[in-house]
C-alpha cells in the first residue's frame, strides 16, 4: 500500500488497513526500527511511541 509519507498518521492508516485486510490482529506488533514507531532502537527493549500501545480503530477506503 502506498501512502503519502512516513508520518505517524500515514503509518497508522496503512497498518490498520493491513490488519483489516488480514481479518485480525496478532498478539504483538514488532516494528522494525520504523522511525514513525520507534524512539530508541534496541535489540531487546526498543522504546516505542505511546500510540503503539493504543488500539487501532480507523476505517480503510
Amino acid at each position: 500500500m502506498a501512502v503519502p509519507g512516513q508520518q505517524n498518521g500515514d503509518f497508522l492508516y496503512a497498518l490498520s488497513c493491513c490488519l483489516n485486510d488480514l481479518g485480525g490482529v496478532p498478539k504483538a506488533l514488532v516494528p522494525d526500527n520504523l522511525k514513525s514507531a520507534v524512539i530508541r532502537a534496541d535489540r531487546y527493549e526498543p522504546q516505542t511511541r505511546a500510540w503503539m500501545t493504543l488500539p487501532i480503530i480507523t476505517k480503510c477506503q
